[in-house]
C-alpha cells in the first residue's frame, strides 16, 4: 500500500502523477487490479486525474457524491486514496485529484468555450498542505485536437475531408489558446505555490504549452500518447518557483492490459531551497 512518501533519499519528496484515465476505456477485474498496481507502484502521493468524473451532491445530503469507474477503484481501501474534505456541492467534477496527504479543499473554474453549462470544460484547483505548508493543484484537461482523419465518414480521400480537418484543428488550437489565457492569468494571481498537472493536448512545441509555462517550470517526463506507441508528450507537470524537480519519469504500462490511451507522468518535487511564504 503507498504511502504518500518514498523511502531513503527520496523521503522528502512530494510524488505527483497526472494520468488521463476515460472511464470507458478500460473496465473489468484485470484492469481494474493493473490500475490498482500501477498506483500502489508508483505511489503518488497526490494524484491528478482527467476524463474520470464524480458528482456531488447537495450539503443536505450528507456531502455524498457519486464516482464513475477509476475514482472507485483507487477510492477503495486497499489502494488508499481520499478526496479533497471540501468540494463544491451538486456539480459534475472532471478533474478530481485525489491524495495520501492532506487535501483541504476543491474549486471548480469554468473554462471557455462551454465551461458554463458543460462540466467536462472546467478546470480544478484543489488546495493542499505538504510538510505543514499550503499549496494549490491545478488539474486541467486542455480542448481536444480536433476531429482525426479516421474518425470522419467515409474512407476515400477528398479535398473536402482534409478541410473539415483542418477547420475542425484550427478551431481546437484556438479554444485551447483560450482556455490557457485564462489559466495563466488564474495562477498569475495566486499567492500559494502553484503546481499545474494534466492533459494539455500539446506538445512542448506548441503555444498553449509554452503560454503556460510563462513562470513556472517542466518537470519532464517523456513521450504519453498514444499508450501503445508514445510518440509526444502532451500530458505534463508544470511547477512554480517555490518548487524544485527531482526527477520526472513516464512508467511502464502492460502493453496486453491497457487502463488508458494515455501513459501517466510522475513527478517528484521538493520545496526550493530557502523557499519561504
Amino acid at each position: 500500500m503507498p504511502t504518500g512518501e518514498a523511502s531513503g533519499h527520496d523521503a522528502d519528496a512530494l510524488r505527483v502523477m497526472t494520468f488521463n484515465l476515460p472511464p470507458a476505456f478500460a473496465r473489468g477485474p484485470d484492469r481494474e487490479r493493473t490500475l490498482a498496481e500501477l498506483v500502489q507502484r508508483e505511489a503518488p502521493a497526490v494524484l491528478s486525474v482527467q476524463e474520470t468524473w464524480m458528482k456531488t451532491r447537495s450539503a443536505s445530503d450528507d456531502g455524498g457524491l457519486f464516482v464513475s469507474w477509476p475514482l472507485r477503484v483507487l477510492l477503495e481501501d486497499s489502494v488508499g486514496y481520499a478526496l479533497p474534505r471540501a468540494r463544491p456541492p451538486e456539480t459534475t467534477i472532471y478533474r478530481p485529484v485525489l491524495g495520501q496527504v492532506r487535501l483541504d479543499s476543491m474549486r471548480v473554474h469554468p473554462l471557455p468555450p462551454s465551461g458554463a453549462s458543460d462540466p467536462r470544460s472546467r478546470y480544478t484547483r484543489t488546495f493542499f498542505t505538504w510538510q505543514g505548508r499550503p499549496a494549490v493543484l491545478y488539474n486541467v484537461h486542455l480542448h481536444t485536437v480536433g476531429t482525426r482523419p479516421w474518425d470522419l465518414p467515409g474512407t476515400a480521400a477528398s479535398l473536402a475531408r482534409w478541410r473539415t480537418v483542418l477547420r475542425t484543428y484550427r478551431a481546437g488550437a484556438l479554444h485551447r489558446a483560450d482556455q490557457a489565457r485564462r489559466i495563466h492569468r488564474h495562477i498569475e494571481q495566486e499567492t500559494r505555490p502553484v503546481l499545474l498537472t494534466g492533459d494539455f493536448n500539446s506538445t512542448p512545441h506548441q503555444w498553449a504549452y509554452r503560454h503556460l509555462l510563462q513562470g513556472l517550470r517542466a518537470a519532464g517526463g517523456g513521450a504519453t500518447f498514444p499508450a501503445g506507441w508514445p510518440l509526444v508528450q502532451i500530458d505534463h507537470v508544470l511547477v512554480g518557483p517555490a518548487w524544485r524537480v527531482g526527477s520526472a519519469t513516464v512508467p511502464g504500462l502492460d502493453t496486453t492490459d491497457f487502463v488508458s490511451d494515455h501513459r501517466p507522468v510522475v513527478a517528484r518535487v521538493r520545496w526550493r531551497d530557502g523557499y519561504e511564504e
